[in-house]
């Protein structure tokens, strides 16, 4: 076992059901790593509006007060409990479990995904859930084939950039809609087949078989009139507030449905192995440039309070907490 050094570690913790949320507490020296262990050296944990709704009491999963939040982020191993085969100190990995948001965690090696050396640390912190998302819709809501065409909102954002990436890989036309034409500048290099400017959809932005919605209101209305008879809605998201809805003549003559999406139910469906070959495609295709994020601030662990507030300000890209680990 190699011995880790013994150090007061911090964890972000959610104190209350109304602002001031968030404290960043320290918790002492963490124990030794113990059978089948693995202590992490946390370097960077993703933000995402999933954890701000949570902080804020209005997600489909809330943990009981006080809670660490979390759930994605990268770190390296600092020490490995007697028996731990799959990793060694040193190596770059992903935490596959809540409450990421801390300098250190001790785990069990079986919650660890291996990272590739040479990996970007701020891509693998938003490897899990964006990448992870937009693949999973775009192969397990609806039946797709090289050719077809996939409309989705919120373009600019870190899913619809990793949509705009996987549907070339998988031979699929994106058309990508973005509110303005700041957020159109931000994805034009990723080159989509359309791209929408504005609220309205065009005629050439029609006939799609899926569309994948992160506002909500009026726009989930608007994706599903662009789209053929028989097409489905997937809302993933509700940036608006307002609750997802179809008119009424998509739905009675044209046949078209709305369902929602929630990855981690979503995994809970899958077989363990549809899961590791997923996040196996993603890191092949995350090397090779397939998939990525783009990053607007890195901001360090002792100000995570100030996080509700930064994630309800206009930006462009992730932000993402640095502990003491990363530099």
């Amino acid at each position: 076992m190699t011995p880790s050094t013994p150090r007061p570690s911090r964890v972000v913790k959610v104190v209350s059901e109304t602002a001031p949320w968030l404290a960043v507490e320290e918790i002492g020296p963490l124990p030794e790593p113990g059978e089948g262990q693995v202590h992490v050296e946390m370097l960077l944990a993703a933000v995402h509006p999933a954890n701000i709704l949570q902080i804020r009491g209005q997600y489909g999963d809330q943990p009981a007060l006080p809670y660490v939040p979390g759930f994605e982020g990268v770190g390296r191993v600092a020490a490995c409990g007697p028996g731990v085969t799959r990793v060694q100190p040193g190596q770059m990995v992903l935490p596959l479990v809540q409450g990421t948001w801390a300098d250190d965690m001790i785990l069990s090696e079986k919650a660890l995904m291996p990272v590739a050396e040479g990996t970007d640390p701020a891509q693998a912190a938003l490897f899990k859930a964006n990448p992870a998302t937009a693949l999973v819709m775009l192969t397990r809501m609806t039946s797709l084939e090289p050719g077809d065409a996939v409309i989705f909102n919120a373009a600019n954002s870190s899913v619809g950039q990793n949509l705009i990436g996987i549907c070339r890989a998988l031979g699929l036309k994106s058309f990508a809609q973005v509110r303005s034409a700041s957020a159109a500048e931000a994805i034009q290099g990723l080159n989509p087949d359309v791209l929408i400017i504005g609220d309205e959809i065009p005629a050439e932005a029609t006939g799609a078989k899926l569309a994948l919605d992160a506002i909500g209101g009026a726009a989930t209305e608007r994706l599903g009139g662009s789209l053929t008879e028989g097409g489905i809605v997937v809302t993933y998201g509700l940036l608006s507030g307002e609750a997802p809805r179809l008119a009424a003549k998509d739905v009675v003559f044209r046949g078209v449905t709305l369902r929602g999406f929630w990855l981690a139910q979503e995994f809970g469906r899958m077989a363990p192995a549809d899961v590791r070959a997923i996040f196996a495609q993603l890191s092949d295709w995350l090397a090779k440039g397939v998939i990525g994020s783009r990053i607007a601030q890195i901001l360090p662990l002792e100000r995570a309070a100030e996080l509700p507030d930064l994630h309800d300000a206009a930006r462009d890209g992730k932000i993402l907490l640095s502990t003491r680990h990363y530099c």
